[in-house]
């Protein structure tokens, strides 16, 4: 998760970097916290920097059936696995790669 101490630090980098800092910001507000989960901003970092999470080698399955399992990701034992999962990201990493990206955006301002 992030805090906004993270975003603050994004906003040196321009428009896009505020706009993200703005809407975390604005979740933590509305959500009355002072910190948030990052899956989907986690996601696409890891997908730039594999480093920062540690790969297993998993037999996936999303369940189908139409009962309360439906849509649920399962690990099916006894299959050959075929999907890499990220089940322990380095969060000091991911933050850091954030501020630097965040922080090197470039600006729009004219």
């Amino acid at each position: 998760s992030i805090t906004k101490t993270d975003t603050r630090q994004w906003k040196k980098g321009g428009e896009s970097a505020d706009f993200a800092a703005e809407i975390y910001n604005l979740l933590m507000n509305n959500w009355g916290t002072n910190t948030i989960p990052i899956w989907d901003l986690m996601t696409a970092a890891i997908m730039l920097k594999p480093d920062l999470c540690e790969f297993q080698h998993l037999p996936l399955q999303v369940s189908t059936a139409a009962d309360e399992t439906s849509g649920q990701t399962m690990v099916i034992q006894g299959k050959d696995s075929n999907v890499w999962v990220c089940l322990q990201p380095n969060p000091d990493l991911i933050r850091q790669t954030l501020v630097e990206i965040f922080s090197s955006s470039p600006s729009t301002d004219s």
